[in-house]
């Protein structure tokens, strides 16, 4: 990770750890402003960067939320949808950002990052191409979704640096 993504986190207050691979998660995962990965998961979606993006939004619904308010409406959420995997595809869920709302997306990371930079892909990351053809983590919910990074937010290229 780059220096200065490093200063982001650490003035937006948001913390990073990158666990042995060995640590059986399937994705990254947020609890508070705690980001966490593994080889795997960094191997699966390209980088620092990309894991960030996808993440950092869920920082955002912690701060809002709070810490009890959040996991309560998450099972909540998995519940009602008979499991996380409809969360994704359904506006106005905690997951519906991934895919289905770049603006709540764009909010949520303006929220933690500030307004004046949003992370935010130059270029479709290694993951969303995956997901794109039908191989990737997420492949039964993303048959139909229109992919919303033709936008570009305009920080982070593909090798996950600041422009």
């Amino acid at each position: 990770m780059n220096k200065e993504l490093k200063e982001r986190l650490k003035k937006a207050n948001v913390s990073y750890f990158k666990m042995p691979g060995y640590v059986p998660i399937e994705r990254p995962f947020t609890l508070g402003n705690m980001i966490f990965s593994n080889k795997r998961t960094l191997d699966e979606y390209g980088g620092d960067a990309e894991i960030l993006e996808e993440e950092i939004p869920h920082v955002a619904q912690y701060r809002e939320l709070g810490i009890l308010n959040f996991l309560g409406k998450y099972l909540g959420e998995m519940i009602e949808h008979k499991g996380q995997k409809d969360m994704y595809t359904t506006l106005g869920t905690l997951e519906s950002f991934h895919q289905m709302d770049k603006d709540e997306k764009k909010k949520l990371l303006s929220k933690v990052l500030g307004p004046e930079r949003v992370l935010g892909p130059a270029a479709i990351t290694k993951t969303e191409r995956s997901l794109t053809k039908g191989i990737g983590p997420y492949e039964d919910h993303m048959k139909n979704v229109d992919y919303w990074l033709t936008d570009e937010y305009d920080v982070l290229n593909t090798r996950g640096d600041f422009k």
